[in-house]
Order: structure tokens, then C-alpha cells, then sequence
């Protein structure tokens, strides 16, 4: 039972610190992650994303 609460801890934790990521490819550049946590707010975030999408990229989330 020790073991099973531990594990379970662990996996929490692991998965708080996952983030939101978005990876953006241009046919002949480079690829470009964009992730939540680099920005102070979700609309920096979600401005960012905006501006690779109008430069001409693909952008779809990844994780």
C-alpha cells in the first residue's frame, strides 16, 4: 500500500509539471516550440503562437 501512495505522489508531480507547448514548422526553416511557461501571461503566449501562424507556420500543440 506504501509503494502504490508513492508511486501515485510521483506521477502527480510529474504531470504538474508538464506544460502547454506549441510546435510551429515553416516548410524550409526550422521548427520553433513555443511553450506557455516562457510567457508572463496566457495572451503573450497566445500572442506568440499568432505571430509564427501570420509569419507563414503551421503551429499545432504538442506536449
Amino acid at each position: 500500500m506504501k509503494g502504490f501512495v508513492l508511486m501515485a505522489l510521483f506521477a502527480t508531480a510529474g504531470f504538474a509539471s508538464c506544460s502547454k507547448c506549441t510546435t510551429c514548422t515553416q516548410q524550409q526553416g526550422s521548427d520553433v516550440r513555443v511553450c506557455e511557461k516562457d510567457y508572463n501571461t496566457n495572451a503573450e503566449y497566445g500572442a506568440a503562437v499568432d505571430f509564427y501562424e501570420m509569419a507563414g507556420y503551421n503551429c499545432f500543440k504538442s506536449w
